[in-house]
């Protein structure tokens, strides 16, 4: 059986110049990194792989190598965002359902090519319409979380905001093309943008194996139609529901926003 060998490691002006500043820093910097940090050694390492194999590369040698040491270096700052972004977050929820269900929505909305946001404070500000793009994120939808949010009397688990950008042409701005119905748009610039917010509520019932009593149900169902009479819609999830499948759990709340989410059937719990 023959193993694969690694490909060669282009040594050019750049990488040679960061061994030289990092050897001077620290010669064992790479040992201490991988028992201190064994996470963020290990991001690094995935991070190479996944860049090696990345696309489209440059001609020369040495502007590759430019290519891929800058890639990994933002790459992994923005990694490092992320992850006190997330663990911010999780730190916000109350249970431990909570936490499991937080990590669902990230991963289903990653999945489908939605922006996520962790931080409300980006609801306040204007989107530049006419770029047609959030300001925090390439993409045109965002889902903002919001674990632990105060709405009026009562604190919900979640709250989710779903933004995205409707654009409409009008008939002007349209012209069908010669001997064919098809309609081609040739005036972009006459596009009409609107801003779209939709909210939903999510909660996390800690009952995870057993039944709720009738007070505890009759509690929740005038909590819901409280929420639901200032025009939320409420999902609520029991733990075991969360326990047994978290991401079929997110799938279905993600769906409350009418977003196809390319999911069909739930996966069959053992």
């Amino acid at each position: 059986m023959t193993t694969k060998k690694s490909p060669e490691v282009h040594v050019g002006p750049l990488r040679r110049a960061l061994r030289k500043a990092i050897e001077i820093e620290d010669p064992e910097y790479e040992l201490l990194e991988r028992e201190e940090y064994p996470f963020r050694y290990l991001i690094g390492k995935s991070l190479d792989k996944w860049i090696e194999n990345i696309h489209p590369k440059m001609d020369a040698q040495d502007e590759q190598e430019a290519l891929e040491i800058a890639t990994r270096a933002m790459a992994y700052n923005y990694i490092g965002i992320v992850h006190w972004d997330i663990h911010e977050a999780l730190s916000e929820c109350e249970s431990p359902i909570e936490r499991i269900m937080l990590a669902g929505l990230i991963t289903v909305s990653s999945k489908i090519g939605i922006g996520i946001n962790l931080k409300p404070k980006y609801l306040s500000q204007l989107w530049p319409l006419e770029k047609g793009k959030h300001p925090s994120n390439s993409s045109t939808a965002m889902l903002t979380i919001v674990p632990q949010a105060q709405m009026g009397e009562y604190r919900v688990d979640f709250l989710l905001t779903y933004e995205f950008i409707e654009t409409d042409y009008p008939d002007e701005a349209m012209e069908e093309v010669p001997n064919s119905n098809v309609m081609m748009i040739t005036h972009p610039e006459l596009a009409v943008h609107t801003p779209v917010q939709k909210n939903l509520i999510l909660e996390c019932d800690g009952h995870a194996f057993h039944e709720k009593t009738k007070y505890q149900a009759a509690r929740d169902k005038r909590r819901d139609r409280a929420l639901q009479s200032l025009g939320y819609k409420v999902f609520r999830f029991t733990g075991s529901e969360i326990y047994n499948d978290a991401i079929s759990c997110a799938v279905e709340a993600i769906r409350g926003f009418d977003i196809d989410t390319g999911q069909r059937f739930p996966p069959v719990s053992k």
